[in-house]
C-alpha cells in the first residue's frame, strides 16, 4: 500500500474505502472509520498503542459494519459473544499522528432475511498510515 489507506477482501471481493479516518479520544481509545458508496465500518479498540486486539470477547474491542440497500440498512456487529476476528495495530506513528496495522473480522447481523448474509466476512485487511485526530 502506497500513501495512507486501507483495504481488505469483503466476503472474498477486494473492498477499498474512499475514505478513512482515526480518532484518538481522550480516554486512550481509538475508532478507525472507513466509508465507501454505500457502506461504513467503524473499528473501536481500548487503545491505539502497538498489540492485537480481540474482536467478540467484549462490547469495547468491537465493529459495526452497515450497508445500505434501497434505503434499507443491515448492520453487522461484534461484540461479547457475537463474532470475532482482530486488529493488530502494528506502528502508533506518535510523532506523525499515523497508525498501521491488519485486521479480520466476522461479523453477525440480526436481520433475518433470505436476501441478507447472517455473516459479513473481512479479511486480509490491512491499513496504513491512516492520520490521527484528536478527539473532544
Amino acid at each position: 500500500m502506497n500513501g495512507s489507506s486501507m483495504k481488505a477482501l469483503k466476503d472474498g471481493v477486494l473492498w477499498r474505502p474512499a475514505s478513512v479516518t482515526a480518532t484518538l479520544a481522550t480516554d486512550g481509545s481509538l475508532t478507525i472509520s472507513a466509508l465507501i458508496q454505500n457502506q461504513s465500518l467503524t473499528i473501536n479498540t481500548t487503545a491505539a498503542t502497538a498489540g492485537t486486539y480481540i474482536f467478540g470477547e467484549d462490547n469495547i474491542n468491537k465493529i459495526t459494519y452497515i450497508s445500505t440497500i434501497d434505503g434499507t440498512d443491515t448492520t453487522y456487529v461484534t461484540g461479547t459473544g457475537i463474532g470475532n476476528g482482530n486488529i493488530t495495530i502494528t506502528e502508533y506513528d506518535i510523532i506523525n499522528k499515523t497508525i498501521t496495522g491488519t485486521f479480520r473480522i466476522n461479523a453477525n447481523t440480526e436481520t433475518v432475511s433470505p436476501d441478507v448474509a447472517p455473516i459479513v466476512n473481512f479479511t486480509q485487511g490491512g491499513f496504513y498510515k491512516i492520520p490521527i485526530t484528536s478527539g473532544l
